[in-house]
């Protein structure tokens, strides 16, 4: 169930606040133990976040629970213009130990996924990211108050409800399920039909639930995944680039590298170097 569980630590031992302020790209199916508070400054984004999807166009403001799997689609900015959003991530002990009242809110309500776009969030949000960034003496302080103040507009505003019972759907399940499995073997050879039959659904059906909880096909899923998993065998290793795509699932090495290009930027070769030239 936790194959997606994000394990990035945001912020740092010390300070578990995490900002970003992203022009260049989304970010892919992933949940996460922190609260997060995503901005989109510019631009049109498709937001989706557990099996809901969102026409985010700036200004918007969004709160994304606890273990809530979400995905920033960026697809649709890149074909308008410009885009530009904003994310904060906390974890629940910066809002106080276990018997805070701050600290219980958030987790005895369940508060409003999109936020109103007004002036409190669209003010402190970018500035608690600038801050954050600056590490100038006193920052962790100043961030905190920000975060707490958001947190205090969103109660003053009746955003939110009392929580109720609450489990995971058949649905959420069986995405996560194929998502691990892909994840973990890319270098085989597979297809929807054997996925679906794994998990008790018609093929059309799981690609369809599939599309609404991740934002991509199960195709488009599968090839990111055996990229992504080609760059870290071209860096980490001295494979030939023809062991590196069979390795990576890719039978033909022409398709491979077209793919690889398309999806980074850079042939296979030119990924190497340059990865290794930074190092």
């Amino acid at each position: 169930m936790d194959i997606t569980l994000e394990t990035t630590q945001h912020g740092d031992s010390g300070f578990h606040i995490g900002t970003y302020s992203e022009r260049r790209y989304g970010a892919s199916y992933r949940f996460h133990e922190e609260y997060e508070l995503l901005y989109v400054a510019e631009g049109t984004l498709n937001i989706g976040i557990e099996g809901t999807s969102y026409s985010a166009k700036a200004p918007a403001v969004f709160f994304i629970d606890r273990n809530r799997p979400h995905y920033v689609d960026i697809t649709a900015a890149q074909q308008r213009g410009s885009f530009h959003w904003y994310a904060i991530l906390f974890h629940a002990s910066v809002l106080g130990d276990k018997n805070d009242r701050c600290r219980r809110f958030p987790e005895i309500n369940e508060i409003d996924t999109q936020l109103p776009p007004d002036s409190i969030y669209l003010k402190l949000i970018p500035a608690l990211q600038e801050l954050s960034w600056s590490f100038a003496t006193g920052y962790e302080y100043e961030c905190k108050a920000m975060l707490l103040n958001i947190m205090a507009h969103i109660q003053k505003s009746g955003c939110y409800k009392k929580r109720t019972g609450k489990t995971y759907s058949n649905a959420f399940s069986a995405v996560n399920a194929v998502v691990g499995y892909i994840n973990e073997n890319y270098g085989e050879n597979f297809n929807i039909s054997d996925l679906a039959a794994m998990h008790g659904y018609s093929p059309n059906h799981l690609s369809g639930i599939f599309k609404r909880y991740t934002g991509e096909s199960i195709t488009q899923f599968t090839i990111n995944a055996r990229i992504r998993a080609a760059c870290g065998m071209l860096t980490e290793t001295d494979k030939a680039i023809a062991d590196v795509a069979v390795s990576c699932g890719f039978d033909n090495i022409s398709y491979f590298n077209r793919t690889f290009l398309k999806k980074m930027g850079v042939t296979p070769s030119s990924y190497r170097i340059a990865v290794k030239n930074m190092g």
